[in-house]
């Protein structure tokens, strides 16, 4: 069962559960999840080249988990008369064209902020399905994208929970994450009916494919022998178990339940704050794999390294930074954060040039402090321009950007006259933006940050800017503890 709660609809307790759960069925097709701004802009850039081809369509487009919905909507229209199903996104993408596709992208609503809880809901989906490509693939022996969509569209009906009740979303993943609240027990106490009976009806409300339906169908209370003896039962009487009954062992070396196993898994990578489902998950999920628990977290260190993400998931919120456990911090104190911060400070107290410090310090924000973008600008006599940059796509106009120091009558020619470190929260973004270069402030898609100048020589150098979902005073004063230390590299290398 997806690991995430809602409100009641009413605070009225003599409410039939049964009608409940009529009243969000109805609700939650009445709002449409927007889809990302950065990768919408992207794919129509990348759409009005004539070399465009669906391979490049598809590496960005499977970034956003709500625009794959949208699209495996209305490809899947044009599969109903046909004996198949979508294989892939890029199968998806020829299936309805070029045309149509840049035509659903305009019609679509566009986000370019979203609330952190939905943000874990995307991460954890999307390294379900990159897992799904990487491993469910081979145990049943598919080609390597077969399952990316059906594992990536396990947990829509969470997304539009969201959609529908943020609020209420916002409360019931603290309860289940940060307070431990048994997930079975919050869900009937905020919903009023069991939650695992509104996803068994997800097609009322969400199109989805056939076997993620079956997955979702999943109810780990309506056999509790079953999962209990999985996972429990030593490897030999497992195997002994599912070799005399082959009911059970057709049901556990599914497809649909190894997508379920997946996302409960990832979900808890990014909502158990103290490792008990992991483990369950981890058992049994390689159980149904057939692989050794040590090759499995390998794999999966590996690929959430170097998966492709959305720049809202990188840092903090990446799956690399959750399976490290830097999102128990709460629970375990600053510690392990400050000696890895402490550790790139070293870096750039050992570098020998002053593009070395710049380059360990652009690596000291994005793994030390934990921001989620980072541009790296410096300064000449005619110009500041983009060095190096964290978060964003590689193709972005971020990494071009330049202005000319003649025309800057703005925050940035403010900066450079001293060295200055400044925060700025959401209530400030839109007056904050308007003293930007518009380019900047365009491509950077601003969301709460620090800018920081750095001189050199007594000349303006760098300047740094950096944001996070949340940029609170210990972001800020690290983000500035960093910029000091390259400050005091920069005179030692005078």
């Amino acid at each position: 069962m997806p690991a995430a709660v809602l409100n009641s609809p009413t605070k009225d307790t003599e409410i039939p559960s049964h009608v409940r759960l009529a009243i969000w069925l109805n609700k939650l097709p009445q709002n449409p999840l927007p889809i990302d701004t950065t990768i919408a802009r992207q794919v129509l850039r990348l759409l009005s080249d004539d070399d465009c081809d669906c391979p490049q369509l598809a590496r960005l487009i499977k970034q956003d988990p709500a625009l794959c919905l949208k699209l495996f909507h209305c490809a899947d229209e044009a599969m109903r008369d046909r004996d198949g199903d979508i294989q892939h996104i890029a199968h998806l993408i020829s299936l309805m064209g070029f045309g149509r596709l840049e035509s659903i992208i305009r019609q679509c609503q566009y986000t370019q902020r979203r609330q952190q809880g939905l943000q874990e809901i995307y991460g954890a989906s999307l390294l379900a399905a990159h897992l799904a490509s990487e491993l469910l693939s081979i145990r049943h022996g598919a080609a390597n994208e077969r399952f990316f969509i059906p594992t990536l569209l396990f947990n829509a009906p969470l997304w539009l929970m969201w959609a529908s009740a943020p609020k209420t979303m916002i409360q019931g993943q603290h309860k289940v994450s940060k307070e431990q609240r048994a997930i079975i027990r919050t869900g009937r106490k905020m919903l009023g009916f069991e939650l695992p009976e509104l996803f068994k009806k997800a097609r009322s409300f969400v199109h989805l494919p056939k076997i993620t339906q079956k997955a979702l169908a999943i109810d780990i209370n309506d056999n509790r022998q079953f999962w209990a003896t999985a996972n429990h039962l030593g490897d030999t009487k497992l195997e002994q178990w599912l070799k005399e009954d082959k009911q059970a062992k057709q049901r556990f070396y599914s497809v649909e339940t190894g997508i379920y196993l997946l996302n409960q898994y990832t979900l808890a990578i990014y909502l158990d704050w103290n490792g008990k489902h992991i483990r369950r998950y981890t058992r049994l999920l390689c159980r149904h794999l057939k692989m050794d628990e040590q090759e499995f977290g390998a794999t999966i260190l590996d690929l959430a390294m170097h998966m492709p993400l959305p720049h809202y998931l990188k840092g903090q919120l990446s799956p690399i930074q959750r399976l490290r456990g830097l999102h128990r911090e709460e629970h375990q104190g600053n510690n392990s954060q400050n000696s890895s911060i402490e550790a790139w400070l070293k870096k750039i107290r050992a570098c020998d040039s002053v593009d070395s410090a710049l380059q360990q310090t652009l690596e000291a924000l994005a793994k030390g402090v934990g921001v989620e973008h980072c541009i790296i600008m410096e300064v000449d006599d005619q110009e500041i321009h983009t060095q190096s940059q964290y978060g964003y796509a590689q193709e972005s106009p971020i990494s071009s950007f330049h202005q000319q120091r003649g025309n800057l009558k703005n925050l940035f020619s403010q900066l450079i006259q001293q060295p200055a470190c400044v925060a700025i929260q959401n209530k400030d973004l839109d007056k904050a933006a308007k003293k930007m270069p518009a380019q900047f402030a365009q491509y950077c898609e601003l969301k709460p940050c620090g800018f920081l100048s750095v001189f050199h020589e007594d000349k303006p150098k760098a300047l740094i800017y950096c944001d996070r979902s949340q940029w609170d005073t210990k972001t800020h004063k690290d983000f500035k503890t960093v910029g000091k230390h390259l400050s005091k590299k920069l005179k030692e290398l005078n």
